[in-house]
């Protein structure tokens, strides 16, 4: 997923099928998994989604379950340079 992120000159590949929550960089792309809204997957007991908060030096990855509450312990915040690292310009974001 990196490498076809990279191809096409992506900051950021989101994807499901597994469908088990999750955010985290890798090789200078952004990788999320918002989890499943239909059926909890992995250790989580409930279903959850992602929302992604752009700020100039910052992305903000929080994770909820379907009853709106923050999964503290999925929530990151992320450093935009680590994403420039890579040869992306994220200054048109």
């Amino acid at each position: 997923m990196v490498k076809a992120a990279h191809d096409n000159h992506c900051q950021f590949a989101f994807h499901g099928h597994t469908h088990v929550a999750y955010a985290k960089i890798e090789d200078g792309v952004l990788l999320c998994n918002p989890g499943s809204l239909n059926y909890s997957r992995g250790s989580l007991p409930y279903r959850t989604y992602a929302i992604l908060t752009f700020e100039p030096q910052t992305v903000k990855v929080e994770f909820y379950d379907d009853d709106k509450h923050r999964l503290d312990q999925l929530t990151q915040v992320f450093d935009r340079n680590l994403l420039e690292e890579a040869g992306h310009d994220t200054s048109q974001n």
